[in-house]
């Protein structure tokens, strides 16, 4: 009988589990927008721009408006953050692209021939806010026109994330929701496509002219799409300090378990040692396994790190699938992300073990962190290839109601699933040729605009691969194969994003970096310094924006300069995590938001560490460790433990 190999076995374990993952939320998957019968709008009479509207006011407007007779066509239009000036945000639509900085602004202008109309908020706050609302559209709507009048506000109500009501009165077809194909999605447009909609075209804009898809229920489904906002937003708030506060429980947990196993005495196992006795590790009778259970508190601390652990692992996975179903409400959508990636961990100890008699060999455990990781990264390419609605509204980094992007593969998860594969990589484990492989091929979905469409993602993914060729090879490169082999991945993802965006007819921000660079490759070096420009706000205004880039620094130093608690961690899961530190530093480098999402991959890779190290423990072993300064640290130990 044939012995199946155990990288077979994993294989069959991930589509156990992605399988009963995917069929139950085949249901939430359907065609993107742009795919959609959709008409574009008659030339608009006038653009209304509210400084505050919630969609209470604007849906009750819209009904008055429909009942007298207007076809209405609704949706969300992305705004500006919260600490942006209303300066900025009127400048920002009148330009069709973002504006950091802005001279005063008048009530009214004219764009494109059609005139602009600001209502401040203080101009409502003396008024009913409804009734207010109702009052200017219908005095507008009373005059001779001849096409749609648009409705935008300017700044997200409390708990909204970064979305704001859009209206489109009186177009004289049917009534629907908006889209646009910056968005891509039913019922959002970007800010920047009130320009190009008012003057026609898109041309020294960052948007595209708004379209309608037919919709009879159009307020309806708004009022979903604004409920679902709010919920995600409350969800997001409780299911990011649960995920951190669960990573870093589970580390210290890891921590502790390797210093008891270090430091337990061999008096406090089983029976007392006769006095000149020397303790053994050989039972009784028969051979040791090659890696014995750990008996009292040594072992029990090992057995909660490592459930600790996996639950970690597993969380993005069930976070990802609860933003399949989307509940209704913030604590069904939480729990349903929780209990979920509870699943997951079990269904991977049960996979990992199956079979296999206790205590049996503590490397059946690496088959766990080794599936879950792969879940995870078919769970995001599976979703980016059926249309990423779970990725639009993640509860790990930011949705599409966060006016950052509105399709494809954002920070926040490309980075789950990047330490999602260094896991697989490192516990499967996959050799570096096919290591390379898998990074390369993640890099090619990321990178095409009409599924992951992230040129940052693509980049630090291909980069990896060849750090992965390199340094898992077993030898020892050289520095012009380093820099012959970056380079070539450097020069694979830019033709796959950017060659890719060129052909594309869609306007993306890939395709319009791509005519950039053609008509002035020092744009490269702008974009660089963009991204530097969004990390290091972050840093500086966020004592937490710093976790990430400290646990990568941590996984790398710990990788390469291991200390004595880690000093048996096996070579192949070391080379593995500075792989994975190395890639980081480049997603930290290459994308604006690089800092915070860096924290999934530094959490993944001193969890890696720590579950590595838990497995090759051995009860009342001081590790072996080279180096001055890992002696001192030993010996330091050694003397502030003494009884």
């Amino acid at each position: 009988m044939p012995v199946e190999s155990r990288a077979m076995r994993i294989i069959r374990g991930v589509g156990a589990l992605a399988l009963a993952a995917l069929l139950t939320c085949a249901s939430g998957f359907g065609a993107p927008a742009r795919a959609q019968a959709s008409s574009a709008p008659g030339r608009p009479v006038a653009l209304l721009l509210f400084e505050r509207l919630s969609w209470a006011e604007a849906a009750g407007a819209a009904a008055a408006a429909e009942q007298g007779g207007a076809t209405v066509s609704a949706g969300l239009v992305s705004t500006l953050p919260a600490d942006a000036s209303l300066a900025a945000r009127v400048a920002s639509v009148l330009a069709g692209r973002e504006v950091t900085r802005a001279g005063p602004v008048t009530d009214s202008t004219v764009v494109g021939g059609v005139p602009v109309q600001l209502v401040r908020d203080t101009e409502a706050t003396h008024n009913q806010d409804e009734l207010f609302v109702l009052n200017t559209l219908v005095e507008v709507l009373a005059k001779p026109r001849s096409g749609p009048l648009l409705v935008a506000g300017l700044v997200a109500p409390p708990g909204h994330a970064r979305v704001a009501p859009f209206l489109e009165l009186g177009s004289g077809g049917p009534a629907g929701v908006a889209t646009s194909d910056s968005t891509r999605q039913r019922g959002l447009v970007a800010f920047q496509d009130l320009r190009a909609t008012l003057t026609g075209t898109a041309t020294d804009t960052d948007g595209a002219p708004i379209r309608v898809l037919a919709d009879p229920h159009a307020l309806q489904t708004i009022s979903h799409l604004d409920h679902q906002a709010a919920t995600l937003v409350a969800t997001r708030t409780l299911a990011i300090p649960i995920f951190a506060t669960l990573g870093t429980v589970a580390v210290a947990a890891a921590l502790a378990a390797l210093l008891l196993a270090w430091r337990w005495p061999l008096t406090h196992r089983g029976a007392p040692r006769q006095p000149g006795a020397q303790a053994s590790m050989v039972p009784a009778a028969g051979p040791s396994p090659p890696n014995p259970p750990l008996p009292g508190w040594p072992g029990r601390a090992r057995t909660l790190a490592r459930v600790l652990l996996l639950l970690t692992f597993a969380v993005p996975a069930g976070y990802l699938l609860s933003s399949i179903v989307a509940p209704s409400s913030a604590a069904a959508w939480l729990t349903l992300g929780l209990a979920t990636a509870a699943a997951f961990a079990l269904a991977a100890a049960a996979a990992a073990t199956a079979g296999r008699a206790p205590p049996g060999p503590g490397r059946a455990w690496d088959r766990a962190p080794a599936l879950l990781g792969a879940l995870l990264a078919a769970l995001v390419v599976v979703d980016l290839l059926a249309g990423g609605h779970a990725l639009g509204r993640p509860l790990l980094g930011n949705s599409i109601f966060d006016g950052e992007r509105f399709y494809g593969l954002g920070n926040g998860y490309f980075a789950n699933a990047f330490a999602g594969l260094l896991l697989l990589v490192a516990f499967a484990p996959v050799p570096a040729l096919p290591s390379a492989g898998l990074f390369a091929a993640f890099a090619v979905i990321d990178g095409l605009p009409m599924l992951g469409a992230d040129v940052g993602g693509a980049l630090t993914a291909m980069v990896t691969a060849a750090l992965a060729l390199l340094l898992l090879s077993g030898r020892r490169p050289s520095a012009r194969a380093v820099v012959a082999w970056v380079g070539l991945a450097v020069a694979a993802a830019v033709a796959v994003a950017l060659g890719a965006a060129l052909l594309d007819r869609q306007a993306t921000h890939g395709s319009r970096f791509a005519h950039d660079l053609l008509h002035n490759p020092g744009a490269a070096t702008r974009a660089l310094g963009s991204q530097l420009h969004g990390n290091l706000p972050l840093l500086a205004g966020n004592f937490w924006a710093w976790w990430g880039p400290l646990l990568v620094l941590s996984a790398g130093l710990a990788s390469r300069w291991p200390t004595p608690l880690l000093a048996r961690v096996p070579q192949w899961v070391r080379q593995v995590a500075l792989v994975g530190a190395l890639g980081s530093a480049v997603l930290i480098v290459l994308n604006d938001t690089g800092v915070t999402a860096a924290a999934a991959p530094g959490l993944f890779l001193i969890g890696a560490l720590g579950w590595s190290g838990l497995e090759s423990a051995k009860p009342g072993e001081s590790p072996t460790v080279s180096g001055r300064a890992a002696r001192y640290a030993l010996w330091l130990w050694h003397t502030l433990s003494a009884p």
